[in-house]
């Protein structure tokens, strides 16, 4: 199996310009992050081929972008030497090789033009990964209310990605719990998300928490955007809900008329819920729906069942 000699120096300074983690490079190459680091360390000059090519694409530049080439004073004393030598030989055949100049040049950019052709067949034909973010419109003060955001490519293409949110506004995030609530993440004003496309798809779900404090009106506003190393090198910006406002009523209650109905309720199960062991506690919702209506309880700073409301219903009916 062939290897490569790679420049370290050039490796960390591509990763921190495309602001990338060597965990990420880690996960798209197949390899751990102590090696990434040995790699930008020079520690490991010399990898295997199919490892650079990775390291390249996830990187998101061409493989010879990242090699270690031969010294320059070298390189600079081979092309006297050789400079001397054709001087030499133009002075003896001046216009043979001058005819020959032409046609190399020629030939030259004819080349150039169907590389670069190629070139941009190669990038357009590029799987693309479309981004979208799905939250409520509204939620109360203290009120936490989930996020999901769905990817899904052009093709049915398996390769992990990297996907990095902002949240501006009096508010921080956590991971979803799961079968072990110990592994619970917290995110702050930044969820991080490294997970993997399969068959051309994914998603990402967390919690964000506003402050108690919050007035009615304020706003909590969302951007993010994602990379992988085989869709996407640049990043795609999330695309959906842009901001979620601070109103008295439940993030599920949609027409905020304090009852949450069946179908609102169906919609919080279809938009957040995702298979496997991650998914929104939903008890609370729940009891409210159970309830038929609910109400601000200002001691406790939530919502909480109206009691009797729906004995209430039952007896004008």
């Amino acid at each position: 199996m062939s290897s490569v000699n790679i420049n370290g120096s050039a490796i960390r300074e591509f990763r921190e310009q495309k602001e990338l983690t060597q965990l990420y490079l880690a996960t798209v190459v197949g390899v751990t992050t102590d090696t990434i680091s040995r790699w930008e360390n020079k520690r490991y000059p010399s990898i295997k081929h199919e490892n650079a090519q990775r390291l390249a694409e996830a990187l998101g530049v061409e493989l010879e972008a990242i090699l270690e080439h031969a010294d320059s004073d070298q390189v600079e004393a081979d092309a006297i030497r050789t400079g001397q030598q054709e001087w030499r030989t133009e002075k003896s055949k001046p216009l043979f090789i001058s005819q020959k100049g032409v046609f190399a040049g020629a030939l030259f950019v004819i080349l150039m033009v169907l590389f670069g052709g190629y070139y941009w067949m190669k990038i357009s034909r590029q799987p693309t990964v479309a981004a979208t973010r799905i939250l409520p419109p509204h939620t109360a003060p203290n009120l936490s209310f989930p996020v999901i955001i769905r990817l899904k490519a052009s093709t049915s293409v398996d390769t992990p990605i990297l996907l990095r949110e902002t949240i501006t506004g009096r508010a921080t995030a956590t991971a979803i719990k799961t079968i072990m609530p110990s592994t619970m993440q917290e995110y702050g004003k930044n969820p991080r998300w490294i997970g993997r496309l399969v068959q051309g798809e994914a998603a990402f779900l967390y919690m964000v928490h506003p402050d108690q404090g919050m007035q009615l009106g304020e706003l909590l506003s969302f951007a993010g955007d994602c990379v992988s190393g085989k869709v996407n090198k640049k990043g795609t910006r999330i695309v959906g809900l842009q901001s979620v406002r601070i109103e008295m009523a439940h993030w599920a209650d949609t027409d905020k008329d304090f009852t949450l109905t069946d179908n609102e309720i169906l919609d919080a199960y279809e938009h957040y819920s995702l298979p496997g062991n991650i998914d929104v506690d939903f008890s609370d919702l729940e009891s409210l729906w159970l309830a038929g209506k609910y109400r601000w309880d200002e001691h406790k700073q939530t919502f909480v069942p109206d009691p009797g409301s729906r004995q209430s219903q039952g007896d004008n009916q």
